[in-house]
């Protein structure tokens, strides 16, 4: 809802582009937030098994670290969604 409002401003200034270029970044940015289900998760993972000298982590750490990532992520997208209500219906 806000980015389309946002879309529709950039096009009439101009600056689609430059609006497309930020919003791309944001999501790469987003993409690797050390989360599992994210890129970011699983380069954090990589980097675990490294530090423990090649040993891989178990099953049951790398789902609970899941849960845990995927609870985070939703979280975030309920406050995102959350704002974008709330500029339609007020304070």
């Amino acid at each position: 809802m806000g980015i389309t409002a946002t879309s529709e401003e950039s096009v009439k200034q101009g600056s689609f582009l430059w609006t497309l270029g930020v919003v791309s970044l944001a999501l790469a940015i987003f993409n690797l937030l050390p989360f599992l289900p994210l890129d970011g998760g699983h380069i954090m993972v990589a980097l675990a098994e490294k530090l423990r000298r090649g040993k891989p982590l178990s099953r049951v750490v790398i789902e609970r670290v899941s849960i845990v990532g995927i609870a985070l992520v939703l979280m975030l997208f309920v406050i995102g969604l959350n704002n974008d209500i709330s500029r339609f219906t007020g304070p």
